[in-house]
């Protein structure tokens, strides 16, 4: 299957580093410890795993297993889908609008 879009990393690592991700996941409670699932691989998984539908909580797990080789339940999927997962997302636009407007002027 080609992807018109290039994996999340690769186009949000112009503008933030992995370590920022992590910084900010910590910061909004996404990542609180050690866990299979990754920022980045939870985010490429949510973003660009068939893209052509509405994937199910059990082909987003088969996604992980696939692109990150990580094994997670589709339970464990779904309980990542919460307010902190929305706090972390604003904050990685917040922190990309900023750096673009930045490099703008």
């Amino acid at each position: 299957m080609e992807r018109k879009i290039k994996d999340f990393s690769a186009c949000v690592s112009q503008f933030l580093s992995s370590e920022s991700l992590d910084l900010i996941a910590r910061q909004t409670g996404f990542k609180q410890r050690s866990s299979a699932i990754t920022p980045d691989s939870f985010l490429n998984t949510v973003f660009f795993s068939n893209a052509q539908s509405c994937p199910s909580l059990s082909e987003y797990s088969v996604g992980l297993a696939y692109d990150a080789s990580v094994n997670v339940s589709k339970q464990a999927i779904d309980k990542r889908f919460n307010h902190k997962t929305e706090a972390l997302l604003s904050q990685i636009l917040k922190h990309i609008i900023s750096k673009q407007l930045k490099m703008a002027t």
